[in-house]
């Protein structure tokens, strides 16, 4: 693809996700406003105070995630450093940030996807590449369904609520939430569909339209100060230099920040 049908690409993804955001439903912008006063008031959920969810402290039982890889330590075709280079590789790509907006763990679950698939276009022999694939979208699915079921313990919360300040009218939290939940996980996928590593020119430009994109789509949602989505934005370069330094591979290009990798790239 040559630069000018990058740039429009990017300039279309760009005015849907703007669209996307400008017609966000706003009963669920209230119900999340109801929400949080009432959790908020609530002696039995700590108040953080700030915009960030630490989803340690959700508790939903989700399968292990490295389950879904189990079979690579079966491929007899690979080596047992490739193994190994590719468990790291794997563990790296699916860590979770430590706190954030339900829309920034959307965010980096679609970076986790696009790394997962490098892993499996570049580094699994073609015979269990099918495998793969289907691996990586049962883990996906795993990370919807956790994000679900927060949605689905707000709607219990907010049930209970209901009936004992009958002022807040029943919400359709769960219903409103997830289909929202299921529209940005497609666009933010879509995104990083986008990803050009055809030189590192092309994808330092591409990488930063879709961060660009994703900070412009929050600030008009107003879900975080801008001093708090840049921090988002540096993480997220982080998990690719992180992610590029374990593959140590000259197409996988690292993002040029003043940040260096902490990663110890040794087997």
């Amino acid at each position: 693809m040559n630069i000018l049908n990058n740039k429009k690409l990017n300039l279309e993804h760009s005015m849907s996700l703007k669209n996307h955001s400008l017609i966000k439903n706003k009963e669920l912008k209230q119900i999340e406003e109801q929400a949080k006063v009432s959790i908020k008031n609530n002696s039995t959920i700590t108040n953080r105070g700030n915009t960030s969810i630490n989803p340690s402290e959700i508790k939903v039982n989700v399968t292990g995630e490295m389950a879904h890889f189990n079979f690579i330590k079966d491929m007899d075709e690979l080596s047992l450093d490739e193994k190994r280079k590719i468990d790291m590789l794997i563990k790296k790509s699916i860590e979770k940030p430590k706190g954030g907006t339900g829309d920034y763990f959307v965010m980096d679950r679609a970076q986790t996807n696009a790394q997962l698939q490098l892993i499996a276009d570049k580094l699994i022999p073609e015979k269990y590449k099918n495998q793969m694939n289907k691996a990586i979208k049962s883990y996906q699915e795993d990370g919807l369904n956790f994000q679900v079921k927060i949605y689905e313990a707000a709607q219990e919360r907010m049930d209970k609520l209901s009936s004992k300040y009958p002022t807040l009218g029943k919400k359709t939290i769960a219903t409103t939430g997830i289909k929202t939940l299921q529209e940005q996980e497609k666009k933010m996928v879509g995104s990083y569909n986008q990803l050009n590593l055809s030189s590192q020119s092309n994808f330092v430009q591409s990488f930063e339209t879709i961060l660009t994109n994703f900070k412009e789509n929050q600030l008009q949602l107003k879900n975080s100060p801008e001093d708090v989505l840049n921090q988002f934005q540096d993480e997220l370069r982080a998990k690719w230099n992180d992610f590029a330094t374990l593959f140590n591979d000259s197409k996988i290009y690292k993002h040029p920040t003043v940040n260096n990798s902490v990663i110890d790239v040794r087997l």
